[in-house]
């Protein structure tokens, strides 16, 4: 019995592949049935003065202190608040306060994150970004997959073409 290598390899090949495609669908499965966190960050500069939305990927710059708050908005999308307290914040509650960065800050800022509510619209915002966020985790995995096949197409093109080159094989001729 003659033992055909290029054959043995395409089927393995073709194996390697249809795992592959069989692996990625879990991920997509559980990408949506899971709930991303939103992210969201308010610049509070003064108890009289509302907050500003920046929700940027820089976040908050420089600032005292930094609360984070977890909620979920009516349609159950997880949403991770960020309150950064800027200077002029304990500057306004405490004219003779002077910036030490050992001072606990949070004596200040807790009745304030107590009472945070998120707004109506960045909870609207929230539940909208919650789907372009999972397109996005869909459009990464495909990324992933594609590059793998591409990766496991041209190595097994490249270790054929070497190998037919040892054995002497013609291109095309290599089945039985």
């Amino acid at each position: 019995m003659k033992i055909n290598i290029f054959e043995g390899g395409r089927r393995i090949i073709k194996i390697l592949t249809a795992i592959s495609v069989i692996l990625y669908f879990p991920f997509v499965f559980f990408e949506f049935k899971s709930n991303p966190h939103i992210e969201f960050y308010y610049i509070v500069t003064s108890p009289d003065e509302f907050y500003t939305v920046n929700d940027s990927a820089n976040g908050c710059g420089f600032y005292v202190h930094l609360e984070k708050i977890k909620f979920n908005t009516k349609k159950d999308t997880s949403v991770k608040v960020n309150l950064c307290f800027q200077p002029s914040y304990f500057e306004n509650l405490n004219r003779f306060y002077k910036f030490n960065p050992d001072f606990d800050h949070s004596v200040l800022t807790d009745d304030y994150v107590r009472s945070f509510k998120l707004p109506a619209s960045d909870e609207k915002l929230a539940d909208e970004k919650k789907w372009a966020k999972k397109s996005d985790n869909l459009y990464n995995y495909t990324g992933v997959l594609v590059g793998w096949l591409i990766f496991l197409w041209v190595f097994s093109w490249a270790a054929g073409w070497i190998v037919r080159g040892f054995l002497g094989t013609p291109s095309g001729q290599d089945q039985k």
